[in-house]
């Protein structure tokens, strides 16, 4: 999948979807699966952008085939461009809501909608309606629950977690804590939820999502990419060029023409994958 760009807004965008899903009429726990979920199929970040660079499929549910097709008119229709988020989280709703526009049938939807937990609902959703080939067992189907139980519990749990002398992981009463403890809560709490529940910290978020470091090395991968494509465009332009401006030595056919050696210092990644078994060792 192509690196997303804005890589900050991710937590904000996973609380827009559940609290649009919620507006929508759904329970927390359905929510919080389907925001897991599009948090494992777009990075984490719900890049509206995002492109599997195999299958082609894109945006934050990683619409495929026809499903794609449909993101695509449907945008049309509303008059905004299919990498816009509010509209691809409009389309998802119109997919969730209405079976026959192909996420998924009555009896997936009512499938889904009838479990009971956030594990479940997180499980559900990908069975019937990203439908991933994954087994639930699969350590992809568990980073989707895990995420899902993230969203959950991050939307609601009020409590404000602190430490006692001993270190032990205790709740403060709201009306007496102190703003001290206020700012430590999601700290702590984060804490308590990977130890205690498996569950993928806020901590992780900002490893994974947005530290600079992460942000440079992304940079750098996407710098080389386009160095690489420029090189290659350069490539092709002379080649193209060597064709359609017939010159002297063109027109008149030497006696006995040499083709120019190639030079593997030259090429790019890709020309020398395609070109290595041509080169002679050595050079």
């Amino acid at each position: 999948m192509s690196r997303f760009k804005d890589r900050d807004k991710g937590k904000e965008r996973r609380e827009k979807v559940y609290n649009y899903l919620i507006d929508q009429g759904m329970e927390p726990h359905h929510a919080a699966g389907i925001v897991g979920n599009l948090m494992r199929e777009s990075y984490q970040a719900l890049d509206p952008t995002a492109v599997n660079d195999t299958s082609g499929a894109f945006g934050i549910a990683q619409w495929l085939g026809t499903r794609k097709d449909n993101l695509m008119e449907f945008a049309k229709e509303k008059g905004t461009e299919p990498t816009n988020f509010e509209t691809q989280l409009e389309f998802l709703a119109f997919e969730i809501e209405n079976p026959q526009a192909g996420g998924w049938n009555p009896k997936q939807k009512e499938a889904f909608f009838n479990s009971k937990t956030v594990d479940d609902a997180a499980w559900m959703f990908q069975s019937k309606f990203e439908r991933a080939a994954e087994s639930r067992d699969d350590e992809a189907v568990q980073k989707r629950i895990g995420y899902a139980r993230q969203v959950y519990l991050y939307h609601n749990d009020d409590a404000i977690y602190s430490k006692d002398e001993k270190g032990q992981v205790v709740n403060v009463n709201p009306e007496v804590a102190t703003e001290e403890e206020k700012r430590m809560s999601p700290v702590i709490r984060d804490e308590f939820y990977e130890q205690q529940l498996g569950v993928p910290t806020g901590r992780e978020d900002v490893q994974v999502n947005d530290a600079p470091e992460a942000l440079q090395e992304s940079r750098k991968a996407a710098e080389a990419l386009l160095e690489n494509q420029k090189k290659e465009e350069e490539f092709i332009n002379k080649l193209k060029l060597n064709r359609e401006a017939p010159t002297e030595a063109t027109t008149q056919a030497p006696s006995n023409p040499q083709p120019k050696p190639i030079n593997p210092n030259e090429l790019t990644p890709t020309q020398n994958e395609f070109f290595g078994s041509f080169i002679p060792k050595g050079l």
